[in-house]
């Protein structure tokens, strides 16, 4: 069984949230695009739900993210932002629901 590339998983993320979107959810989402200006171990997407951000780290089933990674979640974490590691898009909208929800409490 081969596991679906990373990529696949971010461009699935990113159509389940125009989805979401068209469904009048207010959600918006960004893939961060890394290169040689940008700080490592920034997450692969950030989005606004509700006026919640969040931040994702998406990685292949099984894969765990690199400390620096970690460490990037960990200061959006303390930022205020709801800050996560995906492996799929079920797990992305388990995220993104969670953090509207927290919204209206």
């Amino acid at each position: 069984m081969s596991l679906r590339l990373e990529s696949a998983i971010v461009a699935g993320i990113v159509s389940m949230v125009k989805d979401m979107r068209k469904e009048g959810v207010p959600v918006h989402i960004l893939k961060v695009h890394g290169n040689a200006m940008q700080r490592k171990g920034e997450p692969d997407l950030i989005a606004c739900i509700g006026g919640r951000m969040v931040a994702m780290e998406v990685k292949r089933p099984g894969r765990k993210p690199t400390a620096i990674q970690v460490a990037r979640l960990e200061s959006w974490k303390k930022a205020g932002a709801h800050s996560c590691v995906v492996h799929s898009e079920r797990e992305a909208n388990e995220s993104l629901m969670g953090a509207y929800r927290q919204t209206f409490v």
